[in-house]
């Protein structure tokens, strides 16, 4: 085992019978590289904010393969998911919390739109269009033949119905 003894940080690195190179730490093993270049911090320190944890980046960090996480994301700042190609998918495989909201940005015109995909012409259909402005509207699109049951417009719910076409003005009974 070599040693790196700095302001008595007592710094020890050596290679194992596996050709692993340890990084240790007041004789704990802090970092391991393997002959396969796993890099694995042995920190069970737990992160609480951006500067806290087993590994603090201070720059940005590119990964170009899976992450996967065992433990909670926490995210100050915006998350930009896809290329906007129309390739990528989200898959959420989880309950949504009551409270959870689906917003648009504040800007007039910006809009938020759940789409479906059409088999039959191969492309996205929009759905449900929501749109900012001095008066936020939304819009129901449909190209085919869909479900209500139980939707309240204005006070009033409508029972279950089918429908190709639906246009509403004021309560609909």
């Amino acid at each position: 085992m070599s040693s790196i003894n700095s302001n008595n940080a007592g710094i020890n690195y050596n290679s194992d019978a596996t050709g692993t190179l340890i990084i240790q730490t007041q004789n704990t093993n802090a970092i391991s590289i393997d002959t396969f270049q796993t890099v694995t911090v042995n920190s069970t320190t737990a992160s609480t904010t951006p500067t806290t944890g087993a590994l603090i980046v201070a720059g940005g960090l590119g990964v170009s393969g899976n992450i996967n996480v065992a433990g909670n994301i926490g995210v100050n700042g915006n998350i930009t998911i896809g290329d906007g190609v129309g390739t990528d998918v989200v898959t959420i495989n989880a309950q949504l919390l009551s409270g959870t909201q689906l917003k648009t940005s504040q800007s007039n015109g910006n809009t938020l739109n759940i789409s479906a995909y059409d088999v039959n012409d191969a492309v996205y259909r929009d759905l449900i269009t929501l749109t900012a402005g001095n008066t936020p509207t939304l819009t129901i699109n449909s190209n085919g033949v869909g479900t209500i049951d139980n939707m309240t417009i204005g006070g009033s719910t409508a029972a279950a119905a089918t429908f190709t076409s639906l246009t509403a003005t004021g309560a609909i009974t």
